[in-house]
């Protein structure tokens, strides 16, 4: 036999067991994969089952049941989930009367300048409601720009942890001008832009009405409200701070809790 072909020999032995050596690597591979998927999909099982577990252990606890027709859970207390509201807005826009409302007593002094954020709270139609309180931008240059922007930021120190939080932009019907829209800029901005996504204007004193409806006032304003409402994705309530109604008070606390707000 020449050497050329002894040499052709070998190679097509090389090559045969080259291929046998993938043949049986691919195999391995193949197993090991159906031994991972396998193991996978137990994995997945026992997952979901102890997740399951875990949820009727949580809607079974003493004292928990479902409220009918909502999808939330109340206590045997009848709370239902936390709201903390802050309150923002201009100097005699309304805030600390729309916070005693809400309150239903006399929690912040309205005949006094508000200069640091005040908390109050109150257990109100089975909500646990925290209000704060924060001191009022001036148009005028009466109050201090770089204090009142301080309180604000902190404001949400103010409110239990847990708590559904929720800017309340205390905005009077009677007036709302291009220097009131550029104010609520600058110092709601202080709260970073994703505070927008959590705020509701809140139109106070809305005896001023005289009976017609906001959507037939907001037509006859500006622009400068309109871009307010917008940025707030046209969320907004009208209160009438004079009167003590409870029910306008129940109607708030559910409207800013059903809210899709954004995260």
């Amino acid at each position: 036999m020449s050497s050329q072909s002894s040499t052709a020999q070998f190679h097509v032995r090389q090559l045969i067991w080259k291929i046998r050596k993938m043949a049986e690597v691919s195999e391995q591979i193949r197993e090991i994969s159906f031994r991972v998927r396998t193991q996978l999909g137990v994995l997945n099982v026992r997952v979901e089952q102890w997740w399951n577990t875990r949820q009727q252990v949580y809607d079974n606890r003493p004292g928990q049941r479902q409220e009918s027709g909502s999808g939330r859970q109340r206590g045997t207390d009848g709370l239902r989930p936390a709201l903390s509201l802050i309150l923002l807005g201009r100097r005699k826009s309304g805030k600390s009367s729309a916070g005693n409302m809400i309150l239903g007593r006399e929690e912040f002094q309205r005949d006094k300048k508000t200069v640091q954020c005040h908390a109050g709270h109150a257990e109100i139609s089975g909500w646990s409601v925290t209000v704060v309180d924060t001191p009022g931008w001036s148009l005028f240059g009466q109050a201090k720009p770089a204090q009142v922007k301080r309180e604000i930021l902190k404001s949400p120190s103010f409110c239990p942890a847990g708590s559904k939080v929720i800017f309340l932009l205390a905005v009077p019907v009677d007036s709302f001008s291009e220097k009131d829209r550029k104010a609520v800029e600058t110092h709601v901005r202080v709260l970073g832009d994703g505070v927008w996504g959590s705020c509701v204007v809140l139109f106070t004193y809305g005896d001023a009405l005289k009976g017609r409806t906001i959507e037939h006032h907001i037509k006859k304003k500006e622009a400068s409200l309109q871009w307010v409402l917008d940025m707030c994705d046209q969320r907004h309530y009208v209160c009438d701070t004079n009167m003590s109604d409870s029910t306008q008070v129940e109607q708030l606390l559910e409207m800013v809790y059903k809210y899709n707000f954004k995260t």
